[in-house]
């Protein structure tokens, strides 16, 4: 340290060095300081005195190196599970990269320009991506979480998962800087694709088979119901109860194998585009139910302003029509049905639709089981195969939806249906295609 301080002194007459400074008894008391000053020197050249200060240091250099061994713990555990990281200066596109990255993608160090390495990504992926960017710099509490398609430097295709937010903002509050983590998933999604493929072999063979099943059914029902008109009276009466019992199960069984049917085509639709009026789907799947209501005595209040959504009418209107049976058959012994349909916009829940109804309720415990295909809530008394839920649940799940039931105020159930609101592209200007000026 004196060594130091000498050639400073030596070379212009200001000190600022520094040390550490232990007791020599235990090292972990020992102290840093930093000293700081400036010599006066006489008309000969020779230093007179120096004046200055002395700072304790200490904490600071501790914080400094808690930092430091954190951000290689944390470089360490990204490295570990194969995530790369990046950090983007939005002002000057100025991108840090880590090693991990480039491995992934195959480059090498400045090999790749640009914050959102554009080049990189495969054109069919960019639009999603950029919209994805644009409503997290718009609303930060919106989340930037992406799954798309990259290409190597050598050319091949990966699947990539990003992640990333904002985490500076300029002086006038814009967003300046960006961090973010990568993650080649390219595994996950072939994983993916061969259960997809699996699946669909499955609802094919599915749809086949209740298909192929219902022909011998209605031979069924068509001979039951052929004794019973014109070899009545053959049978005794037991002969008769036996015959209508047939023709009941065979009805019922019908059911059944049309609902299966509909879930194999509902499990093989695309998801949807185009954009419903949530008003003209509820009036449809409630008209299709008139005959029932007037016999059951119900009312039904439908709120207007249910507003739009991302949804195939027919498959959002049988979700609908679905929920309100439900409504109709479940009451207290006695009572008529009290149904209300309205709109449900929670923010995080997309937008959708809640019927809510006065019957007996659905206990805590069935919540979630009464949506499994083939769960009942109630016994044979109440018609039904225990599959209207079941479709309910995975038309909210083919509209990027969900489908619950919760408790209502007063008495009674909810059931909501969410679907995908539709989808807007922002045209501003986008900040990463701002011209960057040099000074």
């Amino acid at each position: 340290m004196l060594e130091r301080m000498t050639e400073q002194l030596g070379a212009g007459g200001e000190i600022d060095v520094e040390c550490r400074l232990g007791d020599g008894v235990d090292p972990a008391r020992s102290r840093w300081v930093r000293i700081r000053g400036q010599a006066v020197i006489d008309v000969d050249g020779a230093v007179k005195r120096v004046a200055g200060s002395i700072t304790d240091t200490t904490d600071l250099r501790r914080s400094i190196d808690g930092l430091k061994q954190g951000q290689k713990r944390f470089a360490v555990a990204l490295d570990n599970h194969g995530v790369g990281f990046w950090e983007w200066d939005l002002a000057t596109d100025r991108v840090y990269r880590d090693g991990t990255w480039l491995a992934i993608h195959g480059y090498g160090e400045g090999e790749v320009s640009g914050g959102m390495a554009w080049s990189t990504l495969e054109a069919s992926e960019r639009l999603a991506v950029e919209t994805a960017l644009q409503r997290h710099l718009d609303d930060q509490s919106v989340p930037f979480d992406v799954e798309y398609r990259a290409r190597r430097k050598d050319g091949s295709r990966i699947w990539i998962a990003s992640r990333a937010r904002v985490v500076e903002h300029d002086a006038a509050g814009r967003p300046s800087r960006m961090m973010g983590t990568v993650e080649d998933i390219t595994g996950w999604k072939e994983f993916e694709t061969q259960i997809e493929a699996r699946n669909r072999e499955l609802q094919t063979l599915l749809h086949v088979a209740s298909h192929d099943l219902r022909e011998p059914l209605r031979s069924i029902l068509g001979f039951s119901h052929l004794l019973l008109e014109e070899h009545t009276e053959q049978l005794d009466e037991d002969g008769k109860d036996l015959l209508t019992r047939v023709g009941r199960a065979a009805e019922r069984l019908d059911r059944l194998l049309s609902e299966i049917s509909n879930l194999a085509r509902l499990r093989r639709l695309d998801h949807p585009t185009e954009t419903v009026e949530l008003d003209d789907v509820v009036r449809e799947a409630v008209g299709r139910l008139e005959h029932r209501i007037n016999e059951s005595g119900a009312t039904v209040e439908v709120e207007g302003g249910l507003g739009l959504a991302r949804a195939h009418p027919t498959w959002a209107t049988q979700a609908v029509f679905n929920l309100v049976l439900n409504a109709l058959k479940f009451v207290e012994r006695g009572a008529r049905p009290e149904i209300a349909i309205g709109p449900w916009k929670n923010r995080g829940d997309g937008v959708g639709v809640v019927v809510r109804d006065r019957g007996p309720g659905v206990p805590i415990e069935q919540a979630e089981s009464i949506f499994g295909l083939f769960r009942r809530g109630v016994g044979r008394e109440v018609e039904g195969v225990g599959a209207g839920l079941a479709i309910v649940r995975e038309v909210a799940a083919r509209h990027g939806g969900k489908a619950w039931v919760q408790k209502r105020s007063g008495g009674g159930s909810e059931f909501v249906i969410t679907f995908g609101e539709p989808g807007e592209v922002s045209e501003r200007s986008r900040p990463w295609e701002r011209p960057v000026v040099h000074a």
